[in-house]
């Protein structure tokens, strides 16, 4: 995804201030089925940071209960207009945690909270 946002960015294309935030979530999804960089035994997740504010484009929903690969969603929202329903709901069709961050300080230890529920597999 970092590369097509550097694409756009370099292509000189404006985004335009909508949030297709299915578009986002696709992207990670698409990453965990083909991305041949991925580690056999690493835990699928996504972790989808948005102001929560989805005004373009198909529901996110539709993306976060289609794909029939395992893999967890987490999200946070910040801003205060964050539409913090929907992002609980498309975490909660991955078994993921949604959280709100007010502020950077909260943001840093969201992240810490989920590195820690993430598995840790030790391979020799």
């Amino acid at each position: 995804m970092l590369s097509s946002l550097l694409q756009i960015r370099n292509a000189g294309i404006s985004t335009g201030g909508g949030t297709a935030i299915r578009l986002g979530l696709q992207e990670g999804v698409n990453s965990l089925l083909n991305d041949p960089k991925r580690r056999p035994l690493a835990e699928p997740t996504i972790l989808l940071m948005t102001d929560g504010q989805h005004n373009t484009g198909i529901d996110p929903e539709v993306v976060a209960g289609a794909s029939p690969t395992n893999f967890m969603i987490h999200t946070i929202t910040f801003g205060d207009g964050a539409d913090q329903v929907r992002t609980q709901d498309i975490a909660s069709t991955r078994n993921g945690e949604h959280f709100h961050a007010p502020d950077s300080v909260t943001i840093a230890a969201i992240f810490q909270q989920i590195a820690a529920t993430l598995p840790v597999i030790l391979a020799e």
